[in-house]
């Protein structure tokens, strides 16, 4: 029922696919290449003479000693059996002659490679390529490169194989492991991507995993540089209602009364940042986030021998920050503001939003502690019911979620998100009934709450029951537009528009993702969603730059890696549509792929 849960269905999707989003909806992807040109191919000649790939290290022709004096050879050799040519001799050849000599050097250079003398090698496979430009020899000699560890030259030898013959699939792993080497990953991926496309009979599960190494280095690459200039930010508006939602309101009039603070105050401050979160708007959370700043700073002389009111006013404002520090990911700075304000002036709510940020580093040890010190501070505290019932919830104690949610409807019977949990829970259990009870219970207290036909609409999608899903979707939405305030956000847009792309109906799904990014500029979900079926629709180009704004908007380090991943595998996509000759062995592989899933579903009717 958050960003968050839907993130983590994309990280497990992503997980599990990696390869597949790396070819990028190019069909077939799960029956294409192998490891074998990654590490025996990579560096052996075109020949059926097979020397060892094992020693890399470059060893001297006094060691090797290899066969390559051929008294037989069509060539003139010196004393030693060395050839003796050069472009004027090659010049006055016929092409037969310039084929059979060629066909000899290159067989006396394989030999040479045989040995593990790759010097030696090299100078036949390059005096064969004076005879003839054969994409082979190229390469033999790139395979000598590799093995001599040149990675420049393997991808230079290795391109001019391929400029020769596109579809080289040893050239293609070659130089794609030199990329890898040098970190020109995006090359690298590129390079694996066209193999996979002109080789598709070979097996998958290899190249796969090779696929996927090389994306995440290159997503962890374009990571780094992004995070140099990260500045944590607020995640989407609906995201941070649901949160402060989660908790009792600490309104202006509790907090000060009919006090107005004076300007420039922390109190004023702090004031300012109250009435921003009751306004409720995106706008208005940006400009919570710079008083809470102000607030903390003009309360830095505040200490436990300050009066009650001004320290019970910091410590709210130390809280309020942690928390949006929480949001922002930033947990270090969250815990160190909660901590201060728990000094300050404790109360069981800085104790119970501390416990998440432990929860959310998995110390579940840790937020059971600051549980139990909430509950000591006040035991019919809401706030502390609700989070422990969250905790409960997710970890699958649904017996004991239900009675901490229970125990904080009662205590705080305006909290929406409790009677929600409750009816979730009813369903869960196989309670359907009583589910649907719930949520009409919950409808009529909350009339105006967009939260219960939202919620309620994803148990219908669960049971398939789309069509009265849609209707649950439309009344959020609609209840949604009609208030000043953020709610739920464009969750229910969101949550219609994946429906309507999981029929196909991708027109009406984009125009509602168009329109969710409109209400929530910062909504990763919106983004990520259009994102894919802008892939999906071979719409490469408009999918990077979705994909690339969902990276920055991510809070967290996995969040930004899988979506650069999607961003850098459309990139590859984006290059190969370029490419005539690629998409039309796209387009054969598409057309192989849906006959086959067409003779499948004939059979099994």
């Amino acid at each position: 029922m958050s960003d968050q849960s839907f993130w983590n269905s994309t990280v497990k999707f992503v997980s599990s696919h990696k390869a597949v989003i790396t070819l990028t909806t190019i069909a077939g992807a799960s029956t294409l290449a192998y490891l074998y040109y990654a590490t025996n191919a990579t560096s052996k000649p075109d020949s059926s003479a097979t020397g060892s790939s094992k020693n890399k290290k470059k060893k001297s022709k006094k060691q090797t000693a290899p066969e390559t004096s051929n008294a037989d050879a069509p060539y003139p050799v010196d004393n030693e059996g060395k050839p003796q040519i050069n472009e004027e001799i090659i010049g006055r050849l016929t092409e037969d002659e310039k084929n059979t000599w060629a066909q000899s050097l290159k067989e006396t250079g394989n030999r040479a490679f045989k040995s593990d003398d790759y010097e030696t090698a090299l100078e036949y496979y390059n005096l064969a390529l004076l005879c003839k430009k054969d994409p082979a020899f190229y390469s033999n000699s790139s395979a000598c490169w590799a093995c001599l560890g040149d990675n420049q030259k393997v991808i230079e030898f290795s391109t001019k194989a391929l400029e020769l013959k596109p579809d080289y699939a040893k050239c293609l792993m070659r130089r794609a492991a030199a990329y890898e080497k040098i970190e020109e990953y995006e090359k690298a991926l590129y390079d694996l991507t066209v193999l996979t496309i002109y080789e598709s009979t070979i097996a998958d599960k290899s190249i796969q995993s090779m696929l996927e190494r090389i994306l995440t280095k290159q997503a962890n690459y374009v990571m780094e540089k992004q995070l140099k200039d990260f500045v944590p930010q607020l995640p989407s508006a609906s995201s941070i209602a649901s949160l402060l939602g989660s908790f009792t309101e600490d309104s202006v009039s509790d907090v000060f009364g009919t006090e107005i603070p004076e300007d420039g105050s922390g109190d004023k401050f702090l004031y300012e940042a109250l009435q921003d979160f009751k306004t409720a708007t995106a706008d208005s959370y940006e400009h919570a986030d710079v008083a809470l700043n102000q607030a903390v700073s003009k309360y830095a002389d505040v200490t436990v021998s300050s009066d009650e009111t001004t320290k019970r006013r910091a410590a709210m404002a130390y809280e309020y920050l942690g928390q949006f520090y929480f949001l922002k990911n930033v947990t270090a700075v969250a815990q160190e503001h909660l901590k201060r304000a728990i000094e300050l002036s404790p109360r069981p709510r800085s104790h119970v939003i501390l416990a998440l940020t432990y929860i959310d580093k998995d110390l579940l040890n840790e937020a059971e502690v600051e549980f139990q010190k909430a509950m000591a501070i006040n035991a019919n505290d809401p706030d502390i019911y609700y989070q422990r019932g969250q905790l409960s919830y997710l970890r699958g104690d649904l017996a004991n979620a239900s009675e901490n949610f229970e125990t904080c409807k009662r205590l705080n019977p305006k909290n929406v998100y409790a009677y929600i949990q409750l009816a979730c829970i009813s369903y869960r259990e196989g309670k359907i009934e009583e589910a649907v009870e719930r949520f009409v219970q919950a409808k009529r207290t909350f009339p105006t709450s967009p939260e219960v036909p939202n919620y309620y609409g994803e148990i219908l999608v669960d049971k398939n029951d789309t069509e009265d899903a849609i209707k649950q979707f439309d009344i959020a939405i609609k209840l949604q537009r009609s208030l000043s305030t953020v709610s739920i956000g464009a969750l229910g847009i969101l949550n219609k528009a994946t429906i309507l792309a999981r029929r196909n109906e991708f027109p009406q799904a984009i125009e509602l993702l168009e329109e969710a990014i409109q209400v929530d500029p910062k909504s990763e979900l919106a983004a990520v969603q259009l994102a894919q079926i802008k892939l999906q629709l071979n719409q490469a180009e408009e999918a990077i730059v979705l994909f690339e704004k969902t990276a920055k908007l991510a809070r967290s380090p996995e969040e930004k890696q899988h979506a650069i991943s999607f961003a850098e595998a459309a990139k590859i996509q984006a290059r190969v549509k370029k490419d005539p000759a690629l998409s039309k062995r796209v387009e054969e592989i598409i057309a192989q792929a849906q006959g086959h899933q067409n003779e499948a579903t004939a059979a099994s009717a």
